[in-house]
């Protein structure tokens, strides 16, 4: 697995695929994670959103690897990275 994003290790992020999308509508999202055995129909759903709303995207982890790196104990379909506001923080 690649190293952890530096937003995964201070919080700057959501998980869960309902989440992902309502960040990625709000215009929050910096970049999205989409499980590659997540649900295709949800999956595809969320790609789709991503490169209409110009959001970088990946889909090389797995839901356990995604849920591993988001610090969870449960599998994860999808996450975001959020973008930093205009204090930098």
């Amino acid at each position: 697995m690649e190293k952890t994003p530096f937003a995964f290790e201070k919080g700057g992020f959501c998980a869960g695929f309902n989440k992902t999308v309502k960040t990625v509508k709000s215009g929050r999202a910096a970049m999205v994670w989409a499980a590659s055995d997540a649900d295709a129909l949800h999956r595809n759903e969320l790609i789709r959103l991503c490169e209409t709303a110009e959001v970088p995207w990946e889909d090389s982890l797995t839901k356990k690897q995604l849920g591993k790196l988001c610090g969870l104990e449960v599998d994860c379909a999808a996450a975001a990275v959020f973008k930093k506001d205009k204090s930098g923080a």
